[in-house]
């Protein structure tokens, strides 16, 4: 478990490399590095990021009392510094006047997941723009595919060298 003095400090930390707004509505509970026994995988070390969902509560369930936390979730991420990255994420569950159990909905103001998948959503985007720029068929990045609803981002278009015939050196987009 992180100290709360250190807590800000490894937040400011986690921030850089969090997917963005991560920190706003989770925080960060505790880490740990973990070496897998596997052979032939590429990242033979796991950092493993546990997050629980802030107090982020509406008016409207201003009276709600906080019933604990749901199921973890475990999402993949970028790889920091040839580590493969798990994230944990637990979201918090409320127990309306009402008796009735509910969790809020974080959909409009972040997306964690990429809809059909289990990776970040920037993690997710990469790797299905990446695997079709390289030409790899498999189905998981089929399934990112189609999956996916979004334009192309700017990224996409990597920058190349002109042909010989034109001026040497000269990058074309």
């Amino acid at each position: 478990m992180i100290c709360s003095s250190n807590k800000n400090m490894y937040e400011g930390l986690a921030s850089y490399f969090l997917p963005s707004g991560v920190l706003e509505y989770f925080e960060l509970t505790d880490y740990e590095e973990v070496t897998t026994r596997d052979k032939g995988v590429l990242y033979t070390t796991e950092l493993h990021i546990y997050l629980d969902e802030r107090d982020n509560r509406t008016p409207e369930m201003a009276c709600s009392v906080s019933a604990g936390f749901g199921e973890e979730s475990c999402l993949l991420d970028f790889p920091v510094r040839d580590k493969k990255t798990v994230l944990h994420v637990r979201r918090r569950r409320w127990t309306m006047p009402d008796g009735t159990t509910k969790s809020v909905d974080l959909g409009t103001k972040i997306q964690l997941k990429h809809p059909g998948t289990r990776y970040s959503k920037d993690f997710a985007l990469f790797l299905k723009y990446m695997t079709h720029d390289v030409g790899i068929k498999t189905k998981e990045p089929l399934r990112l595919r189609q999956a996916a609803n979004v334009k192309l981002p700017c990224w996409r278009k990597l920058p190349t060298f002109a042909p010989a015939s034109k001026k040497v050196g000269r990058l074309m987009y």
